[in-house]
């Protein structure tokens, strides 16, 4: 059940992960439990958290949405390192400062009613990634000569995390319809053959039509619909299946030096595309 629902702030907060050696500001290391200093070198433990990744009850949470403040618009950041001033995208909650580039993660309670309660890690590295793009553009047929161009001049890429909804939902489905089962009967047919009208048997399918009805039963376990509109839906259904077993809880140091997104697809709107996903297999 949620316990609480928490309401936005005209005041932006934002986590800092300071390096224990020189001050400086972290980010998280692909494959590893580490922030690193891009300083001084030194890795920063991360703070491992074993709380259960719990799941809520979706009509409890509907009646708290109702009861909440509306979203205000995204609030000012202000830089530490710069002293700049400026809003991330209405989608964002974590990425870098536009101006000198320091990593800035806010906080998603300030803005969303309903927070992350896990996460995947990312897996690999900035250098693996760009790998990874080059042998899939030799893949190609055809590539846009804008993206050639990009992999060409060693750009560099962006990790994101994405947001997801996941729903777990017990069905009882009725089907009412009636079953074929297609049996032969000899039948007599006039052919002709060398000039000639003969008579001569055949086997002619034909098919009983037997009503039929019942019930199934059937219990879906962490349906996947992902909750960001900067991709397209197919493309966000290509990128499952996520390995879910590896799941982390929500932790803040994993987004340092990333980019993330809040959901814009809201709890109403993936449940329902959970169920035309469930609907598929039903039937």
């Amino acid at each position: 059940m949620f316990k609480s629902i928490k309401k936005t702030s005209s005041t932006v907060k934002i986590n800092r992960f300071p390096c224990i050696k020189c001050g400086g500001l972290l980010a998280f290391k692909p494959t590893t439990q580490h922030l690193i200093c891009e300083y001084c070198g030194q890795e920063n433990q991360i703070e491992q958290r074993f709380d259960e990744i719990q799941e809520y009850d979706f009509h409890q949470a509907l009646i708290e949405l109702a009861q909440a403040k509306p979203a205000s618009e995204a609030a000012q950041i202000q830089c530490d390192a710069c002293g700049a001033g400026f809003k991330f995208a209405g989608s964002v909650h974590a990425g870098e400062c536009p101006f000198c580039g320091t990593t800035i993660v806010t906080s998603t309670a300030q803005t969303k009613p309903i927070t992350p309660k896990s996460l995947l890690p990312c897996k690999i590295n900035e250098q693996e990634a760009k790998q990874q793009f080059q042998r899939w553009l030799k893949g190609l047929w055809f590539a846009p000569n804008k993206v050639k161009k990009y992999a060409d001049d060693d750009a560099k890429l962006l990790g994101v995390y994405i947001p997801y909804w996941t729903f777990d939902s017990s069905t009882e489905t009725t089907y009412l319809g009636a079953r074929g089962d297609v049996y032969y009967v000899n039948q007599q047919v006039q052919t002709v053959k060398a000039g000639q009208m003969i008579s001569e048997t055949r086997q002619v399918p034909q098919t009983r039509w037997t009503p039929t009805r019942g019930r199934v039963s059937r219990f879906f376990d962490d349906v996947l619909i992902g909750a960001s509109k900067s991709l397209p839906r197919q493309i966000l259904d290509q990128f499952e299946p996520w390995d879910l077993a590896s799941l982390e809880p929500y932790n803040e140091s994993y987004l340092s030096g990333f980019t993330s997104e809040y959901y814009q697809v809201n709890l109403v709107q993936g449940f329902d595309e959970a169920k035309r996903k469930m609907d598929n297999v039903i039937y």
